[in-house]
């Protein structure tokens, strides 16, 4: 069993995948926030889980610094926004396309982040 200590992040949280991880991670006793575009949607949630939960853009730097700048180190990161680009996730860098990057080539910076994370703590 886990212990309340730890804290999982999940970054674009909604009702599907991302639902069922935090309610798994809530059953093993982690504490869980949940990040989205819109969290209205994740209020039910929340209340069922006990997540925190935190406005975030994925594709937006600035939110995804102030996301993690606002948490303390979390123990386990989901990346579950709702676009995707193929290819390792560790190796995704920060791009950015037309339309703002929204459908072509979108910006990564969620990705960048964990990139980060991961080379501090020695699991890169």
């Amino acid at each position: 069993m886990q212990s309340r200590n730890e804290l999982a992040v999940i970054v674009g949280a909604g009702s599907g995948l991302s639902a069922s991880l935090a309610r798994k991670c809530a059953a093993a006793q982690m504490r869980v926030a949940l990040a989205a575009r819109n969290i209205g949607k994740l209020q039910p949630l929340a209340h069922e889980t006990g997540a925190s939960v935190h406005a975030c853009d994925a594709a937006d730097a600035a939110q995804v610094d102030a996301l993690f700048g606002g948490l303390e180190a979390p123990d386990l990161v989901v990346y579950n926004p709702s676009y995707r680009i193929r290819g390792p996730f560790l190796g995704l860098g920060v791009q950015r396309g037309a339309d703002d990057g929204r459908r072509h080539g979108a910006r990564q910076p969620a990705a960048h982040r964990l990139r980060e994370l991961a080379m501090l703590t020695g699991d890169a």
